[in-house]
């Protein structure tokens, strides 16, 4: 039974396996493109906490999608595993001052599709989040995109 056991982990470890990991932008500024190199046409800028889900990389490059599930390619050292992120994929959103809709709105205005936050914590549903400029607040996880992290086997 042990040698089973070990024998079908052995297995599932050297199949082909494409991993999906959840990534943030670090820098101020990012140029999203077409295919990797800059020598591609520009598809999209982003600024700093904008998650992306990486599909697969080329050298120095990672091929990503987005919110809307959109393909794009992204240098990888202006990527980062170092924090969380998340997007407002509604079109508007509601901060809120504590973890509930019966909280009053944050010091801040309601935020807009695509805009991205740091995560800093999760309670109830409920997003701690700070955006570039340090201003915080709550938003409610059904208003939000979170590159979740996924493992398939191909055999």
């Amino acid at each position: 039974m042990f040698l089973k056991l070990i024998l079908a982990t052995m297995f599932l470890l050297y199949l082909p396996q494409a991993q999906a990991l959840g990534l943030c932008v670090k820098s101020t500024k990012a140029f999203l493109r077409a295919g990797p190199g800059t020598s591609h046409k520009v598809t999209w800028t982003v600024g700093r906490y904008m998650p992306f889900l990486r599909v697969d990389t080329k050298g120095n490059w990672s091929k990503v999608k987005d919110v809307d599930n959109q393909v794009h390619w992204i240098y990888t050292g202006i990527l980062t595993q170092g924090f969380k992120c998340l997007v407002i994929k509604a079109r508007k959103a509601n901060l809120r001052t504590q973890p509930g809709g019966r909280f009053p709105r944050a010091n801040y205005r309601a935020a807009d599709k695509y805009e991205a936050f740091k995560r800093l914590d999760k309670k109830h549903g409920w997003y701690h989040v700070v955006n570039d400029v340090g201003e915080k607040g709550w938003v409610h996880e059904s208003l939000v995109w979170v590159p979740k992290r996924s493992l398939t086997f191909n055999y």
